[in-house]
């Protein structure tokens, strides 16, 4: 049930592949083999088109373009396309909020009643430091209809329960910054897009705009595409947030537009050294578990610092400050499941081996296997790549590469996956839960209703497995 999506499937495509369009002279002595890898994970993971960059210390060394803008006219990637970034706008939307901070017309400890009147009493409480770390326990504004006026909505919203008390927890919620955006707006005297242009892009006006209307036409526009399994083909995402989505997930750019974004923000242009270094600083959660900076997502491994943000599955924008690298990856859509994560780690570990993660490298090599080996070669990868490496759990992968198995309709293959997991982490409960909805699709509703009747015994809350028995028992009935 709980699809934990651990990098990427790779499958092999049928697309239009292009050759990447060189944009930069200089070349370096990775260059061949980061064209090679890129080239072959189009192919394998069908993405429809992407544009790279990677920027190492403070020097751009590598640009490409590669595949296609929109699919059914076939117009390539190349450097006037625009694409929308979707959560990595919150990077963008971080900056303005300390640029703000910096000029001292704002705190991280200033608290919503600081700009609202008649809140609730707990909606109060919540600091721009809780906005910006996602640890403010407001109820989330997605679970309502998006038509609503922001009256209405707040109206709505006032009505919920807080999801926990602030500063408690980490918990990913799109209210948050909807109000950072309604808080640039009363501070910056203008509209949030014009700050933003005004403040973070200067006179980039062709390659830059916002909108979180995925149809929205646009000259060099590129369109997000999901992909649909039972037609076989790729299909346009119809997202539409409207403005109230700009701060979160409305941002369109040129690769090139956020190459010279990182540019000032290096180059201490967009905000001073101190208030970078304050604004990279993890936030303390309460539960001493979460991790987080301000504004910041945190991707560090071991003693590997890196931190950045990802976006639609399509987007993500990392620093490796440490190493002075930085990887910008802007792209169109996927087949299974994101690619951005796992294609930023690739890249960092050809461009600056020191920098590999290894748990990373070991689990997609396994993903691979799986997805394109027989089902046994790859259960003996799997098995090495235990006694290799112990300390990595393994759980997750075998989950995924169970479920993107099922989506082939390769349902024996996604079962042997699943009875290895279970085989393999006997406590989860998870695990169970999955093997159980193997057994459902493939029609053995008795080994279903067993599996998942072990899964709740081990966790009680397991609701997906509560309400797939009552399912299981009515089918039981009609037989």
């Amino acid at each position: 049930m709980k699809r934990i999506l651990l990098f990427l499937g790779l499958v092999f495509g049928s697309l239009m592949i292009t050759r990447p369009q060189i944009q930069n002279d200089g070349e370096k002595a990775w260059s061949t083999d980061l064209d090679r890898y890129l080239t072959e994970t189009m192919r394998l993971h069908e993405i429809p088109g992407f544009a790279i960059a990677v920027i190492k210390d403070g020097e751009l060394e590598y640009e490409r373009y590669f595949g296609v803008r929109e699919i059914t006219k076939q117009e390539p990637v190349d450097s006037r396309t625009i694409f929308r970034v979707y959560s990595t706008t919150k990077l963008i939307t971080t900056t303005a909020v300390f640029q703000l901070i910096e000029k001292e017309k704002i705190a991280l400890s200033d608290a919503l009643n600081d700009f609202y009147d008649q809140l609730p009493k707990e909606w109060g409480k919540v600091q721009i430091e809780n906005l910006l770390t996602h640890s403010s326990g407001l109820p989330d504004l997605i679970k309502f209809d998006a038509t609503l006026t922001d009256q209405q909505l707040f109206q709505e919203l006032f009505a919920e329960e807080m999801d926990f008390s602030p500063g408690s927890r980490f918990w990913y919620n799109q209210t948050n910054y909807w109000l950072l955006g309604e808080i640039i707006e009363k501070v910056g005297g203008t509209t949030f897009e014009a700050y933003v242009l005004k403040n973070q892009f200067g006179e980039e006006k062709d390659g830059v705009f916002f909108s979180s209307n995925s149809l929205e036409k646009r000259p060099d526009r590129s369109f997000k595409y999901g992909y649909d399994h039972e037609k076989g083909s790729y299909t346009k995402t119809t997202n539409n947030d409207g403005t109230r989505g700009h701060p979160g997930n409305g941002l369109n750019l040129t690769l090139s537009a956020f190459v010279k974004w990182n540019k000032r923000l290096d180059s201490n242009i967009l905000l001073d050294q101190k208030t970078k270094e304050v604004m990279f600083s993890p936030f303390k959660f309460e539960n001493n578990k979460d991790k987080f900076l301000l504004g910041w997502g945190d991707y560090s491994h071991g003693d590997i610092v890196s931190y950045g943000f990802t976006g639609g599955g399509v987007s993500a924008f990392r620093k490796f400050p440490e190493h002075g690298l930085t990887i910008v990856f802007l792209s169109n859509g996927y087949k299974f499941y994101p690619v951005h994560n796992y294609v930023v780690e690739q890249v960092a570990a050809i461009v600056t081996p020191e920098v590999a993660n290894r748990s990373m490298l070991v689990q997609d090599g396994m993903l691979t296997m799986f997805l394109t080996e027989s089902i046994e070669k790859a259960k003996r990868y799997y098995f090495e790549a235990v006694v290799k490496d112990p300390n990595i759990n393994f759980e997750g992968t075998l989950n995924s590469i169970g479920y993107i198995l099922m989506s082939q309709n390769r349902l024996a293959d996604a079962l042997e996956v699943f009875r290895l997991n279970v085989a393999e982490h006997p406590n989860s409960w998870n695990v169970y839960d999955s093997l159980g909805e193997g057994y459902y699709k493939t029609g053995q509703l008795g080994l279903a209703k067993v599996n998942y009747q072990r899964s709740i015994a081990i966790n009680s809350q397991n609701n997906n497995g509560k309400a797939m028995l009552d399912r299981i028992a009515e089918d039981m009935k009609s037989q």
